[in-house]
């Protein structure tokens, strides 16, 4: 126990060794380590809030921007849906389609009409007239033509067919590559057929620049899926269908968020749904971009406080120094005068200067005690001695005159 306990007060002495004696070092250091240790937890809860409080932020904007991009575009397709149901009721465009044998003047006043509504919405980028009586098309950018003829024979085949709603757009390619947003007019859900339809075919692109927010650069994506994840709208990726598959899965309600992964890093992603159509529109966030400017803002954060810290340790050396230098000489002389005297063994090392300074203080107070006692107790001898000086001398010395 004696050996364990003598083993710690040597290693409390060793390291006692490194500490320095002079008073005003100690107190600089000391507030060093203090301002050290108070001021890297506040910089990374500052930063932890910040980072919070701007995430907060980013996903309420995040969330304005997205209904009001849902707002917009069901603004449009509600328009485009208008739009076409007064195109639908025009006299021209009815005749054409209702007549049971074709006839110019009529071909000719319904392409006019036709090439009119084209004229006036941008987003319109095509129609179709279809006469199922007569088994005539009319596209407007390319003329009349039979349907054995007609160029998109696959829109024939879904006009034939029912529809399991009421006008609702889908995604048609009349190409077979090139995707455009359709919608036939009428569209009844019973199956009931009609004697002739309305194709509208409306500008991608268009769509995708008024709707969409689309910035690869800055980690953004934007597009509209289906309830089974067919893009409706945006860039397509083939590598990414079953992403999008996912993101179909995980969407629920009207709207919401969640953190997806894609291509090896996280996505923050924002969803609205898209009434009547039943699709949902998407925007992504990298957060990639996004934690990197936040460990920016810390790293900065850090060497601002790194310079004010190092400004403030400059202040408080100079203001150590200054103040308390001064008791850290007076120890220095008092140990120079009185070393052997001050009580301290070789083995317990240097003594700290404020002790030192009690000590000399201490010894120089019982010094004139004893001076003092020592003078009171001679007196009779020294008043003897100063007679016996004036006898022989003659005169008084000075401090017998005084």
């Amino acid at each position: 126990m004696r050996q364990a306990k003598s083993i710690g007060l040597r290693s409390i002495a060793d390291w006692n060794r490194f500490v320095p004696r002079q008073t005003y070092l100690r107190i600089f250091l000391g507030l060093c380590l203090l301002f050290t240790l108070v001021s890297v937890p506040f910089v990374f809860f500052l930063t932890s809030q910040f980072s919070s409080y701007a995430m907060k932020q980013i996903d309420k904007v995040n969330r304005a921007e997205i209904a009001h991009s849902r707002d917009n575009a069901k603004f449009i397709l509600d328009k485009m849906i208008a739009y076409g149901l007064n195109m639908y009721g025009d006299k021209s465009i009815r005749a054409w389609m209702a007549a049971e044998t074709e006839s110019t003047k009529n071909e000719v006043e319904a392409i006019a009409a036709g090439t009119k509504y084209m004229t006036t919405e941008p987003f319109l980028k095509n129609a179709y007239l279809l006469n199922m009586k007569t088994e005539h098309a009319i596209d407007l950018k390319y003329g009349i033509s039979s349907f054995g003829d007609f160029r998109d024979q696959s829109i024939l085949a879904l006009a034939k067919q029912p529809r399991s709603s009421y006008l609702r757009f889908f995604v048609h390619r009349p190409d077979g590559t090139t995707r455009n947003l359709a919608l036939i007019i009428p569209t009844v859900p019973s199956g009931q057929a009609s004697y002739g339809y309305l194709v509208l075919l409306l500008d991608d692109a268009l769509l995708n620049r008024y709707l969409l927010k689309e910035n690869e650069n800055a980690g953004f994506k934007s597009f509209i899926l289906g309830s089974d994840g067919e893009v409706v709208l945006g860039a397509e990726d083939a590598d990414a269908g079953e992403f999008y598959a996912e993101l179909a899965a995980k969407a629920g309600g009207q709207s919401g968020d969640f953190i997806q992964r894609f291509g090896g890093e996280s996505w923050s992603v924002e969803y609205a749904l898209i009434e009547p159509q039943g699709w949902t529109l998407y925007q992504m966030a990298e957060l990639k971009g996004i934690r990197a400017d936040f460990h920016s803002f810390r790293t900065k954060m850090v060497v601002f406080l790194a310079a004010l810290v190092a400004l403030l340790i400059a202040i408080l050396y100079w203001n150590s120094r200054r103040a308390y230098k001064p008791f850290s000489q007076l120890a220095s002389q008092l140990v120079q005068k009185f070393g052997p005297h001050l009580g301290n063994k070789p083995e317990d090392g240097p003594m700290e200067e404020i002790k030192v300074i009690r000590y000399g203080i201490e010894m120089l107070e019982d010094r004139m005690v004893r001076l003092d006692s020592s003078m009171r107790e001679h007196r009779n001898v020294i008043k003897s001695e100063y007679l016996r000086q004036w006898i022989l001398q003659g005169k008084l010395i000075p401090p017998v005159e005084q």
